[in-house]
């Protein structure tokens, strides 16, 4: 009786075994990271980062609003009216800075998203895109610094006087 019984412990241990061994097979992990979460364009290129192993697949889409939802970005660049240019596939062992450059007018709403070959999981990056708004303050500084400098220079000669 007593060696009937230490039978059955072996074969459940047995099992419970093969069981692990059988699940640890189809479990596996994805590392995967982006720095910034979040990008603003003002009519320049900015880097993104990625935190990875393997070989990497970019896509951006774009929205008419600005939201956390990732069901509203379904419109591609052209139809959000940007141009943006980037890596769309590339290998990474460690992490590997990206360049990312848009081109065009006003303010739109995108994600950057980086995922694994052969893997549904997948991070992002927030673009945040308002060209006018660069190029007004550009216009402005510049209007200022003769105007400043000129200030300048009469407070200067009055002072000699």
């Amino acid at each position: 009786m007593k060696n009937k019984f230490y039978k059955i412990k072996i074969k459940r241990k047995l099992f419970i075994l093969i069981f692990i061994i059988f699940l640890s097979s189809f479990v596996s992990a994805v590392e995967l990271g982006v720095s910034p979460g979040r990008i603003e364009f003002f009519g320049e290129c900015e880097n993104v980062t990625i935190f990875a192993t393997g070989k990497i697949i970019a896509e951006d889409k774009w929205s008419k609003i600005n939201s956390n939802n990732l069901d509203d970005y379904n419109l591609n660049s052209r139809n959000a009216g940007v141009e943006i240019k980037y890596e769309k596939n590339f290998i990474v062992n460690g992490n590997k800075k990206i360049p990312v450059c848009i081109e065009g007018e006003g303010e739109h709403f995108g994600v950057l998203l980086f995922r694994q070959e052969g893997s549904m999981a997948g991070v992002g990056s927030w673009l945040y895109v308002d060209i006018n708004n660069k190029n007004e303050i550009r216009k402005e500084i510049f209007m200022l610094v003769p105007v400043t400098f000129e200030l300048v220079l009469l407070l200067f000669l009055l002072r000699k006087l």
